[in-house]
């Protein structure tokens, strides 16, 4: 089984928690442009023990995530923001909590495309998916993993990337109950929603930063990113906040 992926990486603050989803570099990244207005969680990769990565699908992934966001933050509402894989991730979980009676006022994704996208948009992100077509890597991880060994440095990025890569071809969004807000990178492939607009029911929002999918987390751009990602949480309404009856 998975070990704990749910990190606690700012305790301060009265608001509601945000959760995010395999945010690369949240720790460093989000609490100072955050402020202490709220906790802060992010859930780390699998894999990064070097060992086979133990759920292989984005609904074992959702169900294991909530699990152990349930046993930290039990009760709602929950505003979640995904990264790249981490924004399918964010968006299956929703849809659990949404059709679990939870509420979700607010779900955004960072430069993450919708699945019918993906084997496009890999041909569009050479450098990152390069690892991919190369056989004698596949091999060598094969063969290390068949024998228990740890996998390091450029193995270990392959089997997560390639383990992620065949989730998303075997995942099916559906639609979402909800507004969406969509973070892309100026550099981004594609159309200007990244084929996300058929599916919220509730609208979607499109914002444009600085940068490519990598550098669009790092400084100065990364600023940009984390203060709109703050408004759009501080603009919800109390009536977006409140659960219901």
């Amino acid at each position: 089984m998975p070990g704990k992926n749910l990190k606690l990486i700012q305790t301060k603050g009265s608001g509601l928690p945000l959760i995010c989803v395999q945010f690369d570099g949240a720790r460093r990244i989000l609490p100072p442009h955050m402020g202490k207005d709220r906790p802060i969680y992010n859930f780390i990769h699998q894999g990064g023990d070097g060992k086979k990565v133990a759920l292989d699908t984005i609904g074992s992934i959702a169900d294991h995530y909530l699990s152990e966001l349930k046993a930290d933050v039990p009760a709602g509402p929950y505003l979640l923001v995904g990264y790249s894989f981490g924004g399918l991730v964010a968006y299956e979980m929703a849809q659990r909590l949404v059709h679990a009676g939870d509420h979700v006022p607010f779900l955004a994704l960072i430069d993450c495309y919708a699945p019918h996208l993906h084997n496009e948009s890999m041909k569009h992100g050479q450098p990152f998916y390069a690892p991919l077509k190369s056989a004698v890597i596949r091999k060598l991880v094969n063969h290390k993993l068949a024998n228990g060994g740890i996998l390091t440095g450029k193995m270990r990025q392959f089997h997560i990337i390639n383990t992620y890569h065949k989730a998303v071809l075997a995942y099916t969004a559906e639609p979402f109950m909800g507004r969406l807000t969509l973070f892309k990178s100026q550099e981004s492939w594609g159309p200007p929603d990244l084929g996300w607009a058929e599916f919220p029911t509730g609208g979607l929002d499109v914002q444009q930063f600085q940068g490519d999918h990598a550098s669009m987390l790092r400084e100065p751009n990364v600023e940009e990113l984390v203060r709109a990602l703050k408004m759009r949480i501080a603009s919800l309404k109390e009536c977006d906040l409140d659960p219901g009856p």
